[in-house]
């Protein structure tokens, strides 16, 4: 049935439910996991307004 199963883990409990489903699913069909784990990317834009910026200064 299925070769390949492709679960994206993010840390949340929804992802940790879907790899508990992904695991079932392995175990009926002796396919292989993978796991792909997900993050949010900073922008190097996005880091510098960490740095700080002049008060009178709007960024959306």
């Amino acid at each position: 049935m299925f070769k390949r199963i492709l679960v994206a883990v993010d840390g949340s409990m929804t992802s940790f439910e879907a790899l508990s489903k992904a695991i079932e699913l392995q175990e009926l069909t002796d396919a292989e996991i993978y796991l792909l784990c997900v993050y949010k990317h900073h922008s190097l834009f996005e880091a510098s307004l960490s740095i700080g910026r002049p008060a009178e200064m709007d960024i959306p």
